[in-house]
Order: structure tokens, then sequence, then C-alpha cells
């Protein structure tokens, strides 16, 4: 761990609760900490230290992070993500010094494809947010939709935390958002408009929509809880969890996907 003079001190300026199990949070940190869209920066209460995938872009004046609250059973004394939960708007808070991870955009694509499960759009958003301020021009310019995908599944409608970002983005012709429910008849969804269905079990009908297939130019992220990534995914493939559908049927490679496994 970090020793406390290493410690960079982030003070809370910004609380949204979207849901009970839900936050946002930008914190203003004592000098920038320096990171790559797609990276994590790690917390620490007391010892007890955690990472967090970063949703702002670099040149954004202040730190933002997506947390999801994990249900009570699956808590043990070293949690970090309650703690965090009872912290409020001008409270500090402990970061580790340098951002890690190598979930970054791989440019030698020309298609980038972003599967994610609620929390898990935190790399994308950074790395779209960063090429919306010039970030990528030199690989992808001028902006066309159909070269960046964000697929993005959650129970409920809202539990996505950048939707109306997001659906700018796609409006405006940076990237394709494709926003999907799947409990789409409870009351919590009502008026819901968009796709439903669980990601995972809509990726054979999106790609084929979208046209979106394994030739040699394209390059699929998954980021999210572990279900997810191993249906579509599971590069570590273990004998009671075999491949997933990119490597048995969609034909990716496995330099052509990228994993990260929030929960």
């Amino acid at each position: 761990m970090a020793s406390p003079k290493e410690y960079l001190q982030g003070q809370v300026i910004e609380r949204r609760d979207l849901t009970p199990d839900l936050m946002i949070m930008k914190f203003a940190l004592a000098y920038p900490l320096q990171f790559i869209p797609g990276q994590y920066c790690t917390l620490e209460i007391d010892g007890t230290a955690r990472p967090y995938s970063i949703v702002s872009a670099p040149h954004e004046s202040y730190l933002e992070l997506f947390f999801e609250l994990v249900p009570e059973k699956f808590r043990t004394e070293k949690s970090l993500t309650p703690r965090i939960w009872k912290l409020k708007v001008g409270d500090t808070i402990s970061f580790w010094p340098k951002a890690k991870g190598a979930f970054v955009l791989d440019e030698s694509y020309d298609t980038q494809v972003m599967v994610a499960t609620v929390t898990g759009v935190a790399p994308y958003v950074s790395m779209i947010r960063t090429y919306r301020h010039g970030g990528y021009y030199h690989r992808y310019w001028p902006p066309r939709g159909w070269g960046w995908f964000i697929l993005q599944g959650a129970s409920y409608q809202d539990e996505f935390g950048y939707l109306d970002e997001l659906r700018q983005y796609h409006d405006k012709g940076w990237i394709f958002y494709v926003p999907t429910v799947s409990r789409p008849q409870e009351e919590r969804n009502h008026g819901w408009l968009g796709q439903t269905g669980r990601v995972n079990a809509i990726m054979p009908e999106l790609f084929r929509n979208l046209f979106i297939e394994a030739n040699r130019r394209t390059v699929c992220y998954l980021c999210g809880n572990e279900g997810m990534v191993q249906v579509l995914g599971n590069k570590k493939s273990r004998a009671d969890k075999p491949r997933g559908w990119l490597f048995t049927t969609a034909g990716f490679s496995e330099k052509e996907v990228k994993e990260e496994i929030f929960f």
C-alpha cells in the first residue's frame, strides 16, 4: 500500500444518488491524478483499499466515479464501498497517487464495440469524453457513430447513470448507443421505450442488426458483472465455465476481446 505521505486527498464536491445502491460522486483532488481513459484509481479508508474505474476524462478538473453497493450478503469487514456510501459533500478520502490498468482503448482497430452492465460503462464514458475533447482524433476523425458502439445492459432504467449524456453523443453521431433493460414488465421500467432483454442474450441480434462482425478490424470490450463477461467472453476459461459467445460463435480471437470484471 502507499505510505500515508504519498496519499492524494480528494474532497467530495458532488454526490448524486440514482437508486439506493447506485451513486455518482465527483472529487476535487489536491493535485491532478494522471491516468489514461479506461484505467482505475484506488481509494483507501483506514487501511482498506479498493480500485474503481474512472468515469471522468483526464482533461476534466474533477475526478468522477460511479459506485455500486453490492448486496449485504456479499460484503465483508474489508468492504470499502459501504464506507464510501457514508460520505457527504465536503468529506475527504484518500486516493493512491497512481492510476493503473490495461483496459484502455486499442487504437489498432477501426471499430470499437464496448459492452457493459450498469457501472461497467465507467471506462467507456471516460474514453468518449476524451474523444469529444480531441483525443484519438489522429485515428478516428471525423466522428462516425458506426465506428464506436456502446451496448449497455441494466435491470432498470434508473440504473443508467449516463443515459442522457450517451444519448446526446449518439444523436450527434459520435457513437452508436444501445441501452437495454432486462425487466421491462416491472413497474420501475414503466414508460421505457428502448431495447429490452439481457445485454448478453441479445448480442447476436444486435451484432446482426448493426453489422458487427469478427473481421480483424473490430475489437470488443466487456466490462461489468462476472456473469455477462463469462457468457460473452471468458478468456480465462475454466472447466465449469466454457468460452463465451464472442469466441465460440462470433469468431473473435483472444486478442480481439478485452475483459474487466467488476462484480
